[in-house]
């Protein structure tokens, strides 16, 4: 069943929330009233997408019926979704049946027609059992041909950090804090930036990525961006090891009307000086009004040069490196 709803204009940049998990972080972005994107609600439950206020939403079908359906008549449902879309990222859990039936699938219609793709994923947490984290790990391993960049955020992170919380706060941050990442690495090309990055630049540092590592936080007061810098290499799927492999670095830094360039500089002077030396480096500065007194710094590392990105020099220092 599809949800006979009027489509009005489509953007360049596509969210889309599969199953419960996907569906309910939808729900955050919908909070920020974030300009330019398009959120696409994809369920096998027609409970969880009637709880959801989106004029594009999709039921999928379950079970037997499913196998009566094929990835052209997945592709057919979302096509009316998908026009001029450049950037699509695929917000699901992993370990549950409908991110097993489809999120496979959904990579590989949005790689096919050409838009950058980025599977954002909530893994399982340590009591679900070791069989739904197999299953959770081998979905991922699936996605690393068909999505361009893979990010991962572990539930068991979260309840580490938040162990005392009520269920219903525990998972309204978990939401928050993935919503808050995506949006910093869109924020530049969605507003008004000192520092833009473009659609082609993001393609350019994500494309064929695999699995990113993810830096981030936030900091106001005294020395804010050296305590900004110090915190996002404590982030959980940032590994300081692995940091002078990076060969693709994406910086986005949100701040208010008092952000300065020495700030700017700092952080990104930092960075760069951790990754691997001749690293391609994007970075994008945005000022919001109600940021003032706070910096907001993310940044993914991919350890892969990317086809587009391979001079013979830099081929040969890789495979010392490695």
């Amino acid at each position: 069943m599809t949800f006979e709803l009027e489509l009005s204009t489509i953007s360049g940049i596509k969210i889309l929330g599969l199953g419960g998990a996907g569906v309910n972080i939808l729900k955050s972005f919908q909070e920020l009233s974030l300009n330019g994107l398009e959120l696409i609600a994809l369920d096998s439950s027609a409970l969880s997408l009637e709880k959801i206020s989106l004029p594009y939403k999709v039921q999928l079908t379950r079970g037997e019926g499913r196998k009566k359906g094929s990835l052209s008549l997945l592709r057919e449902e979302l096509s009316p979704y998908l026009e001029n879309a450049e950037i699509a990222l695929i917000v699901s859990g992993l370990g549950g049946e409908t991110s097993a039936l489809y999120l496979p699938s959904l990579t590989r219609i949005l790689k096919d027609l050409g838009i950058l793709t980025i599977a954002v994923l909530l893994f399982p947490f340590h009591f679900e059992g070791k069989m739904r984290r197999n299953r959770a790990e081998s979905i991922k391993e699936s996605l690393e041909e068909s999505a361009d960049a893979i990010l991962v955020f572990p539930n068991e992170h979260f309840y580490q950090l938040y162990p005392d919380l009520p269920l219903v706060e525990f998972f309204s941050r978990v939401n928050s804090t993935i919503c808050d990442v995506v949006n910093s690495l869109l924020e530049p090309m969605l507003y008004p930036s000192l520092i833009n990055l473009e659609v082609s630049t993001l393609r350019r540092i994500l494309e064929g990525a695999g699995e990113v590592m993810i830096g981030w936080a936030e900091e106001s007061g005294e020395k804010r961006a050296l305590r900004a810098i110090e915190k996002s290499f404590n982030s959980m799927s940032w590994k300081k090891e692995e940091s002078r492999k990076i060969k693709r670095l994406l910086i986005s830094i949100a701040g208010g009307d008092d952000l300065t360039i020495q700030e700017v500089s700092k952080i990104c002077e930092s960075l760069t000086y951790r990754v691997y030396p001749e690293a391609d480096i994007a970075v994008g500065a945005v000022t919001r009004e109600n940021f003032r007194g706070i910096i907001r710094l993310t940044f993914c590392g991919i350890k892969s040069l990317g086809s587009k990105l391979s001079p013979k020099p830099l081929i040969e220092e890789r495979k010392r490196l490695w």
